[in-house]
């Protein structure tokens, strides 16, 4: 038996699964990897309920898992990143996994956020942050 295949993308807007690798992950998927579109932020207060059903419906439409972080979005701007750190760790101690998110040294304060989230994960998982 060939042990769960898993993509975990980590997504600091609604919409980065599209922008960011959506070739990448519609191919993976594919060829059989499960994949995880984790939400970090839905954005302004006022926006969330429209950008929420809109992820919902890309997962939908793209086949993915959504996995929205509802604390991490209500929480502390301080605590963004160590919370973003513990969501991947939580989402991927069941499996082999691939994490897949925006570069640490990104212009956007969000994705370098999540891209030191993503390698502090990495390395935590015994990876090597790439």
């Amino acid at each position: 038996m060939m042990p769960r295949r898993e993509i975990l993308h980590i997504s600091p807007h609604p919409d980065d699964e599209a922008v960011g690798a959506p070739a990448t992950l519609l191919a993976l998927r594919d060829k059989g990897f499960e994949v995880t579109n984790i939400v970090t932020s839905l954005g302004a207060p006022a926006d969330r309920d429209r950008r929420r059903a809109e992820v919902l419906e890309a997962g939908r439409i793209g086949d993915f898992r959504v996995k929205i972080l509802d604390d991490v979005i209500a929480g502390a701007p301080a605590d963004y990143e160590a919370a973003v750190t513990a969501a991947i760790l939580t989402a991927s101690s069941r499996a082999p996994v691939i994490l897949v998110s925006p570069s640490p040294h990104d212009k956007h304060p969000r994705h370098e956020a999540v891209g030191r989230a993503t390698a502090a994960a990495a390395k935590k998982l015994g990876a090597e942050a790439a």
